[in-house]
């Protein structure tokens, strides 16, 4: 499989947009001298301890483990998911897209294909809540 092609800037940005959209994170804020990486206040922290109880944004675009969840908040949300590894199928022989999400809802059907799976999940997740909010 390829290496991913989305740049940091970009993965910061698509991070912030799944945590602000889809996590109900409310607010994020950029310490330090560069301001790149994204932080946020877990729920029950006050902003007077914001240094001390801040977390860095989880890598939804790129850790697993973290796009796993925005999948169990869409399944929280009544949605439905269905994910493809279609590196196996006969049409696919470069490798180029990998993995397909599939979110289905009462009136919305997103899906959305990509070499990464966390990518694949982060993007299916804001098209469909957008699909959504406009149903």
């Amino acid at each position: 499989m390829k290496k991913q092609t989305i740049n940091t800037s970009e993965d910061y940005q698509l991070n912030s947009s799944v945590a602000s959209n889809v996590m109900g994170v409310n607010e994020l804020f950029y310490p330090g001298i560069k301001k790149q990486i994204p932080y946020y206040l877990p729920k029950g922290s006050v902003w007077n301890n914001a240094v001390l109880n801040s977390k860095p944004l989880p890598k939804y675009s790129s850790e697993i483990k973290a796009a796993w969840s925005v999948l169990e908040k869409l399944i929280s949300y009544g949605m439905r998911v269905h994910v493809e590894n279609s590196s196996t199928e006969n049409e696919n022989t470069n490798n180029e897209i990998a993995w397909c999400v599939t979110v289905t809802d009462k009136s919305i059907n997103s899906t959305v294909c990509s070499e990464s799976l966390p990518e694949a999940i982060c993007r299916v997740a804001l098209e469909a809540l957008d699909k959504r909010s406009k149903a």
